[in-house]
């Protein structure tokens, strides 16, 4: 009897000491992590953004595991790519110059993971946040939809 009270109390303190989502992608953040802090403060001093807090907190806790690349190749194809776009109306000849534009770049070999948790700042965060709440209400691909069904696409 005594083992199985000894083991429910372990299983007990193990499931309770677990993190929650949002505090291990905090975890995850590192150095990072007062950037996206930053972003719950600022939703979380009016209650008039609570949705926006709630859409902060959803976006924080999914981004371990979701990354963008970089570096300075990344960079220069980007540049690369924005100019093809400006001047190159042909759609085939386009994307031949910026297959191109990738292999004199070294694409992926030079790329650098930049995972979202350790790079995305404050600004950004809010920026976009807000911008969302701006167009949600005025239709277009997510206007039909409540903030729940947007958390599940």
């Amino acid at each position: 009897m005594k083992r199985e009270i000894l083991l429910v109390l372990v299983l007990f303190c193990f499931l309770s000491c677990r993190e929650t989502p949002l505090e291990r992608a905090l975890s995850l953040a590192g150095g990072n992590a007062p950037e996206l802090q930053a972003v719950l403060d600022h939703y979380g001093k009016d209650e008039a953004d609570s949705l926006k807090l709630r859409a902060a907190v959803f976006l924080i806790e999914n981004m371990p595991g979701h990354y963008a690349l970089g570096g300075p190749w990344v960079e220069r194809y980007y540049e690369g790519v924005d100019s093809l776009l400006v001047c190159e109306k042909d759609r085939n000849r386009l994307q031949e110059k910026i297959d191109s534009l990738a292999a004199s770049c070294h694409l992926p070999d030079s790329a650098v993971r930049l995972d979202d948790v350790e790079h995305i700042t404050a600004a950004y965060l809010i920026n976009n946040i807000d911008r969302a709440f701006e167009l949600w209400p005025s239709g277009g691909y997510a206007g039909h939809l409540s903030f729940a069904e947007i958390c599940r696409l």
